[in-house]
């Protein structure tokens, strides 16, 4: 249902980021009937979690170049994320970089502009 609707409101927007999940989900790109690849990060997961379940504790950080097409259309240039994990130590909690998420593979992040596919994560089960 969320992939759905999220494909029906492409067309509307240069780039869709969602959250609430708690945990890390895919980031997608879709090419428009317009030749725009539109990016989709279905959930960022959280920045800094307050509890030490462990399945929370992951994020991303998301950066997106947005710029305007010379007839005026908002796009999206190049795209990169990395993920982040938080650790707790006495009061403390720690956010930092992580190289790898449970369930998720790293993969290499494209220039989206040159990109025709669509840019997953692939997801372990």
């Amino acid at each position: 249902m969320i992939v759905e609707r999220t494909r029906s409101l492409l067309p509307e927007f240069a780039a869709i980021v969602g959250h609430h999940s708690h945990t890390p989900q895919p980031i997608s790109a879709f090419k428009g009937s317009d030749g725009l690849v539109r990016p989709v990060a279905y959930s960022l997961g959280n920045f800094c979690c307050g509890t030490a379940l462990s399945r929370y504790c992951y994020g991303q950080i998301l950066k997106l170049d947005l710029g305007r097409t010379a007839d005026g259309a908002w796009s999206v240039g190049r795209l990169a994320w990395a993920f982040l994990q938080s650790t707790h130590s006495a009061d403390t909690v720690h956010v930092g970089l992580c190289d790898d998420v449970p369930h998720f593979e790293r993969m290499p992040v494209p220039n989206i502009q040159s990109h025709s596919g669509v840019v997953t994560p692939k997801h372990r089960d």
